[in-house]
């Protein structure tokens, strides 16, 4: 699989996108987020990005199909 430059930019350029909508569009409530956040157990955070993860390699590889 060859990975050219505009792909990776683009990508990059989106994921910057996805990540930046939830601070913009609910700001007055990310401070809540994060405290509930910084009390869940070590544990319950690696399964959410165990989930998030594989989520996210399965859009892709669904993608590129």
């Amino acid at each position: 699989m060859a990975l050219d430059r505009p792909t990776l930019l683009c990508a990059l350029g989106l994921a910057l996108v996805l990540e930046a909508v939830p601070y913009f569009l609910l700001a007055e409530r990310m401070p809540r987020y994060f405290r509930t956040m910084a009390s869940m157990p070590p544990r319950v955070l690696r399964l959410v990005a165990a989930l998030m993860l594989a989520l996210g390699l399965g859009l892709v590889a669904l993608g590129r199909a």
